[in-house]
């Protein structure tokens, strides 16, 4: 799909979304994971940009990221009895 970017590039979205992430807690932070490994998933954001805007620290970042996004989706879909 593509994010149709028009005012920015992606490096500048992500050092945006870095910023607010950083600051981020709760279900926004988990909202935020989300988005970001499914962008990257889908290609609409590369793993090399993602590491340009986190740091050296990408590969735990994203793993940690990836563990909230999965429970992001759990919590979605739960149901009671």
């Amino acid at each position: 799909m593509g994010l149709g970017l028009k005012h920015q590039t992606v490096g500048q979205l992500l050092g945006r979304f870095r910023v607010e992430y950083a600051e981020a807690s709760g279900e926004h932070a988990l909202r935020m994971a989300s988005w970001l490994v499914t962008a990257i998933e889908a290609g609409d954001v590369t793993d090399a940009q993602a590491r340009a805007a986190f740091g050296p620290g990408w590969g735990q970042i994203k793993a940690r990221m990836t563990q909230m996004r999965d429970t992001h989706r759990a919590a979605k879909t739960a149901k009671g009895e």
